[in-house]
């Protein structure tokens, strides 16, 4: 019984220590030769977050190590990325 009261509570340290990321907030810019950067959408494929661009083709998006993020538009090839 010792023993397993022992394992337990170090996985259940192990498990708490794992949550404890936290996301950063990364601002980007989508710069194409095209003036249409409006509207393309970037999702944080991880958290299920996303965004969209503004006119300038700015946005802001929360992240942490090895997220998977897409960009998409209508207009573009779709792509994404691992921070």
């Amino acid at each position: 019984m010792k023993y397993f009261l022992s394992l337990s509570l170090f996985f259940f340290t192990i498990f708490s220590l794992a949550q404890d990321s936290t996301r950063v907030t990364v601002k980007g810019k989508i710069i194409v030769n095209t003036p249409d950067v409006e509207g393309v959408t970037v999702f944080n494929i991880s958290s299920n977050k996303g965004t969209i661009t503004d006119e300038k083709g700015e946005f802001t998006l929360q992240v942490m190590l090895n997220d998977k993020v897409e960009v998409s538009a209508l207009q573009f090839k779709d792509f994404s990325l691992t921070v």
